[in-house]
């Protein structure tokens, strides 16, 4: 789409896939795959002499002989249906495909018509390993969408099994619905719609009940998942799209305050209040936790994994990102997937590492570096050293006064060991007022000498604008800025967090200033 090209896509579907497995065919394939001897008939006999009844209000129907398919909810029920076709890539000398279980595509990327006729050879050789392995299509429900931006693309009627293959803008995949330009409207359209009608649901429903929590449970099962499926695709690129989304939740915030009879200044202090994330804040850390599963391999997907690479800058910068973002043209490819996931993640969390923090702990220091509104509780973080034995204090540097920060009311302080050499402080301070922005430092003196390091919190006021080619600001519950221990050569970083709200709305600027030791 970057380059203003085409791409092809045919959807085919089976009938009753898993059903049409033939015993004889499979047999055949697992001893052209090495299959022999008693392993071989011992799934020749689990296979055969099947038999299957239905009982219909207390009768029973005689027993009928299965002569294909393999034993649905079993363990190897989908390893024989996956070797039943694992030939089928000798269809595609042109063209690419993906499958998943019975669900199969084939794609091409159209310069010429000729790429067309190619995609259609392909699709004539489908048709005859279909009809050889007698598997069943139902060319009726079978689609192709032209993926692409051009003002007249290439059109051509594609067949199957001598049938025209009908032509959509808008297609079904996996749950997600794809148009033909990748704008992902029509999707937030469809989703947005089915949440509005679950939540009427959920709130009728829910009228007897007077436990929050309970409420909170029915919601996130019947709209708050509807709205997260698959967010990672479709996250919206501008702001009017995000508003649609997150005005549902707002509706159900709004029916929380009216059931506990409690009011807020703003959207962002009601979710805080019940412990729950804004939509957006949640799609980004499901974005940082997907980076997190591709480069750790839970995601098994080579492919992927590739287009992740390391930044190598060609001359040393003062902020040198982790990881390698492509330069993009237009603001859809910014919008793709894992660059916008990469971008997001060098802006706001490169200070996170990827290969060292387990999956829980990164996904809880995601959650901690953010926006927070007033009125909330913002815990402040930073890394020193416990060996030799130090004195560790917190104090305002901009205060009339700098004395030390005592445990009171309004401050809370805890440290935390990380090993016998180091450990983390941490500052709490509750119910976030204008009088809280400043500069904080922790200290710590011992034999060697003296650390220091200062965090920065700022009170901006946020824009309206939305965004296009400019980069998606964040906001979400929560903030800590943590100092970990300086890499060699490196020079500070500074992450801020910002979101499109009207003001008075405030979020916090966190910003690490300066490790330095003094002897």
């Amino acid at each position: 789409m970057d380059d203003h090209s085409q791409v092809d896509v045919v959807y085919t579907d089976f009938e009753k896939a898993f059903d049409r497995v033939d015993h004889v065919i499979l047999l055949r394939k697992l001893r052209h795959l090495g299959i022999h001897g008693d392993l071989l008939r011992w799934v020749e006999s689990y296979l055969s002499n099947r038999s299957q009844a239905v009982v219909v209000g207390g009768y029973k129907s005689d027993f009928v002989q299965i002569p294909s398919g393999v034993p649905q909810g079993s363990h190897l029920g989908p390893l024989f249906y996956n070797v039943y076709l694992y030939d089928i890539y000798t269809c595609f000398l042109h063209s690419k495909f993906l499958m998943y279980a019975d669900d199969t595509k084939i794609f091409l990327d159209i310069k010429t018509e000729a790429n067309c006729h190619n995609l259609q050879a392909d699709l004539n050789r489908l048709s005859i390993y279909y009809e050889t392995n007698r598997i069943k299509v139902n060319v009726d429900k079978c689609q192709t969408i032209s993926f692409s931006r051009k003002r007249a693309p290439i059109k051509f009627p594609y067949s199957l099994q001598n049938t025209i293959i009908d032509k959509t803008d808008l297609v079904r995949d996996l749950g997600v619905y794809f148009d033909s330009k990748l704008l992902m409207d029509q999707h937030i359209d469809i989703i947005t719609d089915k949440a509005y009608k679950n939540l009427g649901f959920v709130i009728r429903a829910c009228k007897p009940f007077k436990d929050i929590d309970s409420i909170k449970m029915v919601y996130n099962a019947y709209v708050r998942s509807i709205l997260e499926y698959a967010s990672c695709i479709w996250t919206p690129q501008y702001i009017t799209y995000d508003h649609q989304i997150e005005r549902i939740q707002k509706k159900f915030i709004n029916h929380l305050n009216y059931k506990s009879r409690k009011y807020f200044d703003s959207y962002e202090s009601s979710c805080d209040h019940f412990n729950m994330q804004t939509l957006n804040n949640r799609r980004i850390v499901s974005d940082m936790m997907f980076l997190h599963d591709v480069l750790r391999s839970r995601v098994d997907c080579p492919p992927l994994l590739r287009e992740v690479g390391l930044a190598a800058p060609a001359r040393r910068t003062r902020l040198t990102p982790l990881l390698h973002v492509p330069l993009c043209r237009t603001n859809y490819a910014q919008n793709t997937v894992l660059t916008r996931i990469t971008r997001t993640y060098n802006k706001h969390f490169s200070e996170l590492d990827l290969f060292d923090l387990s999956k829980p702990s990164f996904k809880n220091k995601v959650n901690s570096l953010s926006g927070a509104p007033p009125g909330s509780d913002v815990e402040l973080q930073c890394y020193i050293e416990a060996s030799p034995k130090a004195m560790n204090s917190w104090y305002r540097e901009d205060a009339l006064v700098s004395d030390k920060i005592l445990e009171n009311p309004k401050f809370r302080i805890t440290e935390k060991a990380l090993n016998a050499f180091s450990l983390w402080m941490n500052l709490t301070i509750r119910a976030l007022a204008p009088g809280d922005y400043g500069t904080y430092v922790c200290a710590s003196v011992n034999a060697l000498g003296k650390m220091e390091s200062q965090v920065s919190l700022h009170r901006l006021e946020l824009s309206m604008n939305g965004f296009g080619a400019e980069e998606p600001m964040v906001s979400r519950r929560g903030v800590a800025s943590e100092l970990g221990p300086p890499r060699p050569g490196a020079r500070p970083a500074s992450s801020h967090l910002t979101h499109h709200l009207p003001p008075p709305l405030y979020a916090l600027l966190v910003v690490v200033l300066r490790y330095f030791y003094t002897f």
